[in-house]
């Protein structure tokens, strides 16, 4: 049972926490140079100077009786707004002040009906709240740490948390298990047998749902995504085929002497392209130098000749960009393709609103995990033909699933994979070299000891270190010899490390690099965050899906920093995908330099010089896999820096990645069994809840209204007058989305919906007046 303790008095702040405390904005009348004069005159006494000894502000120099009349009033008035009453009782329970105030902005005057009603709510509603904090706050405020609230939600969150793995589902075993170390506390040791009760009580009402894999548990969410995706994969596949003989004349044209200069087209590749043509979906998959892109070439420019409407599409920018570069026609990711909508957290683009495409051809398909796939599906009228494209060994999505392997893997879809190597070995000897590790076979690379000899070897080679901190040293010495030579670093150098700790990991080489490809500049700002200082441009890359921007901002991303405010501490990103986007503290998490990255954020990019840390440190970590990705993210140069043995390690460590998916399961599954299980799923589907709040750009889109920035502030320092004037309190300050900026906005409850209706009315009135 969660309940406050009534505290009334507050625990001992330290002078930056009493001014943080009369800053927040529970005070109207004292802002930040208000707060800051206060705590500066008063220090530890500034707060029992404003309960009990208001007259001393008179003592203050500059302060007249109005300002003070102002403050000992929003001090009186602050008295009853229930909010202040919280913050007293969350510090009296060891909540920090920091923390304290995170929620109650958020949650305004109901903070205390939230945290009573659902304190892990916390970890979906608020920025930077995981489960541990949301716990410790629980178990604070009385909740037993042996209730079914608390072992369901740690069951909850231990599946998010292995859907950020890219796993689908969990074994119910390990799901168990995992809960039980998430819930252990010093004197508490959840048991099996209670927390197996409340799974299958989570699984009896359908919050979490059993798969066709034997005890595979899973969310709801990722279920149907799953089972959508097989759905409608056997639909296409049970389409009927449609006729090649246009295509093969049109071929038979292409490859005459008038074409000659196009007319590269093997046996391999002209099956590909005749069972693309022939077939409602099919996947052309193969390494690199193995001709895809020929193949999208010569395909686009048969749709084109024969007028058919169609979308190219990719994951990220950058495979879009090269997309586009390679076949000549708009290519774009696949969010910009089906429309983000930041406001509404959807596509716009659905089941109910599909695209207008003959044909879709998506590009780096390895990369898309199975929540997109599906949304991309269902976007897609029945007569769309689809060819996905993609290498099945490059790593898998960094979303959950892997939807290229489950797809080749259940062996349903018309699949061609193209073999051969069309380059020869002097001009590319990186696709040889990559060919041979995928068979396990050592590549020769050409060794050198000095970093600046980089330009005396070939393409493929290695510069040997003999530890972690001198693979470091010589990555950073090999970098600045680069430079040296006039190589855009930026553009064209990227370092690709196993992992992020260590010496030659990638926060280490981040730190050593930033003055290389971005020096400091005398005069111009930085905002420091912890140990990493940022600069105008800065390379970066986002850590984690941002759906709140528009278009959103996807893990893995990179961008370029344009702009920085040190008094703010802002950051601002200019993002390959198209937004731009401000990061304040709480949000830094979210994001890192990327001069230096980790394997599997590097793909679908693609970099003329691309360096590798090979070392035996990282043994546990170095696969087969692994050194084929890195190695096939370089156009031009591949250069290991470290040890030998470690790429002999690399190379025989065979150890595709393993995830808990069930994508083949249902693929290779009766269609009818699907359909009853989707039929049953749906109908079971939870109502979705109405918004319980309103804010002024909500309520101007509703009312299908457009109102200028200048207006939008009128209307909402209006709308929270009157709101303070009926209720004597604010309502919660919340991060909402409007157009491409997103920033704290006021969320009214519905009930306040006429306030802020009669605030539009008053403003767009007057304006109307104007104009005539």
């Amino acid at each position: 049972m969660i309940s406050f303790p009534q505290v009334d008095k507050l625990p001992e702040l330290s002078l930056s926490e009493i001014q943080q405390y009369l800053e927040s904005g529970l005070f109207r009348g004292i802002g930040k140079k208000t707060a800051q004069t206060l705590v500066n005159y008063f220090g530890y006494d500034t707060l029992l100077v404003l309960d009990a000894h208001p007259e001393r502000l008179e003592s203050i120099p500059g302060f007249g009786e109005s300002r003070i009349a102002k403050i000992t009033k929003a001090w009186s008035e602050s008295k009853v707004n229930p909010t202040r009453g919280i913050i007293a009782q969350l510090l009296g329970v060891g909540t920090s002040l920091r923390l304290t105030l995170k929620i109650c902005e958020h949650y305004g005057h109901t903070t205390a009906l939230q945290l009573k009603s659902d304190p892990y709510k916390l970890i979906d509603d608020i920025e930077g709240i995981g489960f541990k904090t949301a716990d410790e706050l629980a178990i604070s405020l009385g909740m037993s740490v042996a209730s079914d609230a608390r072992y369901s939600k740690g069951l909850l969150h231990v599946l998010k948390s292995a859907l950020s793995e890219g796993n689908c589902f969990l074994p119910e075993s390990d799901l168990l298990g995992r809960a039980v170390s998430l819930l252990e506390r010093p004197h508490h040791t959840p048991d099996y047998k209670s927390l197996n009760t409340i799974l299958g009580q989570l699984v009896e009402e359908q919050t979490l749902v059993y798969g066709e894999v034997a005890n595979s548990v899973y969310t709801r969410a990722a279920y149907r995504a799953e089972l959508s995706v097989a759905l409608k994969i056997q639909t296409l596949i049970n389409r009927p085929t449609y006729p090649t003989e246009h295509l093969e004349h049109w071929l038979a044209d292409f490859e005459a002497p008038s074409y000659r200069e196009l007319s590269r087209l093997t046996t391999e590749q002209t099956s590909a392209l005749l069972m693309a043509v022939k077939h409602p979906i099919s996947i052309l998959t193969g390494g690199p130098g193995r001709g895809k892109t020929y193949v999208l070439q010569a395909l686009v420019q048969w749709l084109t000749f024969r007028g058919a409407n169609i979308a190219l599409a990719a994951p990220t920018g950058k495979a879009a960009n090269r997309m586009k570069e390679a076949t000549g026609m708009e290519a774009s990711t696949i969010h910009r393709l089906l429309q983000w909508q930041g406001l509404g957290q959807n596509f716009y683009y659905n089941e109910d609103n599909p695209l207008t495409i003959d044909w879709l051809i998506v590009d780096e398909f390895s990369m898309v995990d199975i929540f997109l796939f599906n949304s991309l599906l269902k976007a897609l009228p029945t007569k769309t033909q689809i060819l996905l494209v993609g290498d099945s060994d490059q790593l898998p999505s960094v979303g959950p699933g892997m939807v290229l392997r489950d797809l080749l893997s259940a062996e349903i879809v018309p699949t061609t994979r193209l073999q051969t190597i069309h380059r020869q070995r002097k001009d590319s000897p990186i696709i040889y070299a990559a060919s041979e590790v995928n068979f396990g076979t050592v590549p020769p690379l050409d060794k050198f000891n000095q970093a600046e000899s980089w330009m005396d070897v070939g393409e493929c080679a290695m510069l040997e270190a003999s530890s972690p901190e001198m693979t470091a040293k010589s990555i950073v010495s090999l970098v600045a010899s680069m430079k040296k030579e006039n190589v855009n670093l930026n553009q064209n150098v990227i370092v690709l490390a196993p992992q992020k700790e260590g010496a030659a990991g990638v926060n280490n080489l981040n730190k050593l690099l930033q003055p290389i490809f971005n020096p400091q500049k005398p005069n111009l700002p930085e905002v420091v965050v912890g140990s990493v200082v940022y600069r105008v441009g800065d390379r970066v890359i986002q850590l984690k899906n941002r759906y709140d921007t528009l278009p959103p901002v996807m893990n893995g991303e990179t961008g370029q920093v344009v702009a920085v405010d040190e008094k703010k501490e802002m950051v601002k990103i200019s993002w390959e995908g198209g937004a731009i986007v401000d990061y304040y503290p709480g949000f830094f998490d979210q994001i890192m330099h990327s001069f230096c990255i980790t394997c599997h954020k590097s793909q679908g990019s693609e970099f003329q010089y691309v360096i590798f840390p090979l070392l035996m440190a990282n043994y546990r970590m170095l696969t087969r896999q692994l050194l084929y990705t890195t190695m096939t993210r370089a156009q031009g140069t591949f250069i290991a820096v470290g040890q030998p043995e470690a790429l002999k390690i690399a190379v025989e460590t065979d150890k595709p990645a393993k995830r808990f998916t069930g994508l083949m399961a249902l693929l290779i599954s009766p269609i009818d069994e699907l359909t009853k299980t989707f039929s049953r799923l749906s109908q079971a589907k939870a109502v979705a809840a109405t918004p319980a709040t309103v804010t002024v750009a909500s309520r101007l889109q509703s009312r299908q209204l457009t109102a200028t920035p200048g207006q939008m502030t009128t209307i909402g320092t209006i709308a929270l007058q009157m709101y303070e004037e009926k209720y004597g309190h604010r309502p919660s300050k919340q991060l909402e989305q409007v157009g491409k900026f997103k920033f704290k906005t006021y969320h009214y409850e519905i009930s306040a919906v006429e306030l802020i209706d009669s605030a539009i009315d008053l403003v767009m009135r007057e304006g109307s007046h104007r104009e005539d």
